[in-house]
Parts: C-alpha cells; sequence; structure tokens
C-alpha cells in the first residue's frame, strides 16, 4: 500500500464504465421540456431573447428578475437570476441542456475540491483526482432521492443542486488557506471565500445555513489549532443569510404558512432526522462505503500523524447537528420538511459527511492497531481489482431497490424502453407549438396521454386565471389553459 502506483488505463476505464451507467440520463435529458416555475422565472428573459436581444440584455434582465422576485416573492438573490437564465428561453429544445448544467456544475466543483484535497493528503495524478470525481458524482446521481427534481427540473435542481457542491468547494478552499504559506495567497484565498460564501447565502435558505455550519465549525478547528481564522467568510455568509432573511418577498411567502415555535421544530426534527438516516443507511449506502474504502486505506496509509487519536465522536456530533440544521429551515417557518428538491441537498450533504465519518472512524482503528495495513502491498493488478470492485458495487447500486425505488439511471432507462419520456416530449412540443402560433391569442390544450417521472412536474388547470396557467401565458403573451 505504501508503494501506490498509478495504473492510468483502469481509471480512465473506470471514468468510461461511469458514464456509461450514467448514459440514460443523458439520453432522456433530450426529452426535457420546462414546466411550471420554470416560466415563472424567465418571462422577462425569454421576452427579452423573442425580441432579439443581445447578451448584455438578457443579463440585465435576469439581475431586474432577481430584483422583482426579492420584493415579492422571495429573497435568494442568487438562485432568482439563475432561474431568469433556463435554456429554454432560447428555444425550449435548448432546455435538454438542463441535465448537462447540473452535472458539469457538481462536477467541477467535486473535481476542484478533491483536487485541493489530494494535493495535501494523497499526491496522486489529475487522472486519479478526475477518476474519483466521476465514481463520487456517479454515487451521488444514481441514489438522488429525487431526480426530477435534482436532475430535470431546471427551477428545481438550479435553485438547490450547485449551492450544495459549492459548499464542498468553499471547505476546500478554506483548507487549502490553511495549508497556505503566503500572504498574498491566503488574502486571495480569503476574498475568493468570502465572495463565494455570499453566493451560496443567495441561493436557498438550507445550503446556506449549512455553510455558515460548516465555516463555524471550521473557526473552531482553526483556533483550536491556533491558526488565524476564517472569520471574513463567516460574516459574508451570515451577512448573506441576513439579506435573505429580511426581503420583503420571503415574509410575502412565509405568510402563507404557520411559523413554528423553536422547541417543536427542534423536537420534530429529531424525529424526522432518526427516520430519515433509517431509509438512508442501507444497502446502497454499505456499498457506497465499499467504494470510497480503497481510497480511505490509501488516504490513512499516508497521513498517519494527521488521524485523530480519539474517536472522533465530536465530529459525529458536529455532522449530526449540521443535517438536523438542515432539515430545521424549512421546517421553523413554514411546519414541513421541505419538498424533494430540499431532501436532495441535504442526503449529498449526509453522504459526504457519512465519507468522511468512515474515514476518521477507519483512522481511529488503524491508530489504535484494530486495522492492519502495513502488511498490505501493491501489486501490478491491484488497480485493477479496485477497478473490479468499485464496478461491481456501482451496478449493485444501479439495479437494486432500496427503499422501494431503483436507481435513477435505472428508471431512465425504463422510461426510454417504454417510450414515456418519447411520447411526452412529443406531446408537450404539440403544446409549445400552439402557444407560439402568432395567430393564436386564446390556446386550449388536451391533457397529456402520457407523463415522464423523470420529467414532468404537474400540468395546468381549465382555469386560465390561476397559476400555473398564468406564468406559461405571460411567458408566451397567451391566455392558456386546460380542456378535457
Amino acid at each position: 500500500m505504501g508503494q501506490f502506483r498509478e495504473n492510468k488505463k483502469a481509471e480512465i476505464g473506470m471514468i468510461v464504465i461511469c458514464f456509461i451507467i450514467l448514459l440514460p440520463l443523458f439520453i432522456i435529458s433530450i426529452y426535457n421540456r420546462p414546466s411550471i416555475d420554470d416560466y415563472d422565472y424567465a418571462v422577462l428573459t425569454h421576452r427579452i431573447v423573442t425580441e432579439g436581444g443581445n447578451f448584455f440584455d438578457v443579463i440585465d434582465g435576469a439581475v431586474r428578475t432577481s430584483k422583482g422576485f426579492y420584493n415579492t416573492w422571495q429573497g435568494l438573490y442568487t438562485s432568482a437570476f439563475l432561474l431568469a437564465l433556463q435554456p429554454g428561453i432560447w428555444g425550449a429544445e435548448y432546455y435538454t441542456l438542463t441535465t448537462i448544467i447540473v452535472l458539469a456544475t457538481a462536477y467541477i466543483c467535486i473535481f476542484a475540491s478533491f483536487y485541493i484535497f489530494n494535493k495535501h493528503l494523497l499526491g496522486y495524478s489529475k487522472v486519479f483526482v478526475a477518476t474519483a470525481s466521476m465514481v463520487v458524482l456517479t454515487l451521488l446521481v444514481l441514489r438522488l432521492p429525487s431526480a426530477r427534481e435534482g436532475l430535470f427540473w431546471f427551477n428545481g435542481a438550479m435553485n438547490y443542486m450547485p449551492f450544495t457542491f459549492l459548499n464542498l468547494l468553499n471547505l476546500a478552499l478554506i483548507y487549502e488557506n490553511y495549508h497556505t504559506e503566503s500572504k498574498k495567497r491566503r488574502i486571495a484565498l480569503i476574498i475568493g471565500t468570502t465572495v463565494l460564501s455570499f453566493i451560496i447565502s443567495g441561493g436557498n435558505h438550507v445550503t446556506a445555513f449549512a455553510d455558515i455550519l460548516f465555516l463555524l465549525c471550521a473557526n473552531v478547528f482553526l483556533l483550536y489549532k491556533k491558526r488565524k481564522c476564517a472569520i471574513a467568510p463567516l460574516i459574508s455568509a451570515i451577512i448573506g443569510f441576513i439579506i435573505v432573511y429580511i426581503a420583503p418577498g420571503t415574509a410575502e411567502r412565509q405568510s402563507a404558512f404557520e411559523q413554528q415555535t423553536v422547541l417543536n421544530t427542534i423536537i420534530q426534527t429529531i424525529k424526522h432526522v432518526k427516520n430519515v438516516f433509517g431509509e438512508w443507511i442501507s444497502f446502497t449506502w454499505i456499498l457506497s462505503m465499499l467504494i470510497i474504502t480503497p481510497i480511505a486505506l490509501e488516504l490513512i496509509k499516508k497521513n498517519k500523524e494527521k488521524l485523530p487519536k480519539r474517536f472522533p465522536l465530536i465530529q459525529i456530533l458536529c455532522a449530526v447537528m449540521v443535517i438536523c440544521g438542515m432539515f430545521c429551515v424549512p421546517y421553523l417557518p413554514m411546519g414541513f420538511f421541505g419538498a424533494e428538491r430540499v431532501t436532495n441537498v441535504i442526503w449529498i450533504t449526509f453522504m459526504f459527511l457519512s465519507g468522511y465519518i468512515y474515514i476518521l472512524i477507519l483512522g481511529y482503528f488503524y491508530q489504535k492497531g484494530y486495522l492492519c495495513l502495513d502488511n498490505m502491498k501493491e501489486t501490478k493488478y491491484t488497480s485493477w481489482k479496485k477497478l473490479l470492485l468499485i464496478t461491481t458495487c456501482l451496478v449493485m447500486i444501479v439495479i437494486c431497490e432500496s427503499n422501494g425505488t431503483v436507481s435513477s439511471s435505472w428508471q431512465a432507462k425504463r422510461e426510454l424502453a417504454e417510450g414515456t419520456a418519447q411520447q411526452y416530449c412529443k406531446e408537450v412540443d404539440a403544446r409549445i407549438e400552439k402557444y407560439e402560433d402568432p395567430n393564436l391569442e386564446y390556446v386550449q390544450v388536451a391533457p397529456y396521454t402520457k407523463t415522464s417521472d423523470l420529467l414532468f412536474m404537474f400540468d395546468m388547470t381549465i382555469d386560465p386565471d390561476v397559476w400555473p396557467n398564468t406564468s406559461i401565458g405571460q411567458y408566451y403573451g397567451k391566455r392558456i389553459h386546460l380542456v378535457y
């Protein structure tokens, strides 16, 4: 194990295998089209595009959209800007880019974070980092609680998914700052994390609060190590969170819900976390931990002096605190734990924290002599054995049911084979053709005969004067409703 020899052929092979596993998701995304809130946020930017506006005009429209929603519906200044730029404004067929945008953003953040950790903890090549990032992304995508709201619905995905991966990147940059000796580089990193923290706070309440908790833990650690604390990013994150919280739009939206007491929120959250942990710590979770075991052992062997001498109870409690905190954020003002898109980012955070705690526990066992790695040796076949192990686990995660659900890739494969996604897209395009017909001012459409579980949210109503009919109507400049 100490003489680790990288096998780039095996690593590249692993990337190819991951891509093949995810391929059904990319294929089904071809049939993806805008729906419900996608129209709300993009009314202005779509109008600018159809009137021939240039790139800067569209950006200005996105800024104005963000300001408008800040005062009328929600204070999320970052995500409202992003949601106004949904790809469908350039043509409904471009909405298929949603999945690519979400996965590319996630991969870039994971790669950049792992690159930093690898530099200080392992020292392997960029190919290794690319492979590890691809494997982790595949793991997260396959068992995402709601692929529909996390990969295919732009409004649900971009409002949440990028920010949970930016949290990881933010921590990685803090870690880089911890190891940097150059004063100029430290200043640059502090400025970068301060700006990034402010951006994250404008994304959504759940990941914004998690970022604050992570930064708080990081500062406690730095204080314990007698190093300069990263106070500026923490202050920036808190300021951003306050800006969102005091927004007129936030008050308007929360007025529709019954505010919960802090005590009741804590009690209900503890009960809920107990239940979701029972669901999430499953056979597929064990397979996920098994996949990261080879690298965990390498990391432990190379960083023996950095491993905890005590059982990581404090780290476990902090991890549970973060998950509970994330669930508290929607429950306190609304009385429920949020939609599936909220569960998505909490689950991703849970998986990252699970991996972190798992490595710490293995490190503790190694320190205590319960885990012997000294006699383990690398051979020229070791990399291929690891490839076989990871591939076997990934395939099992793809095909196995967990809590009554299948993997997102398997679900996409099934819908494509049944023709559900293709038929759904055909019917959506038929509606859009009517919406874009300049000779029609009043559009009546029939219900869908088939709907995709991955691509379809919910349909319009028979009343043209209620949402979501009004949103689609404003987007296309028509009066639109459903006729049975």
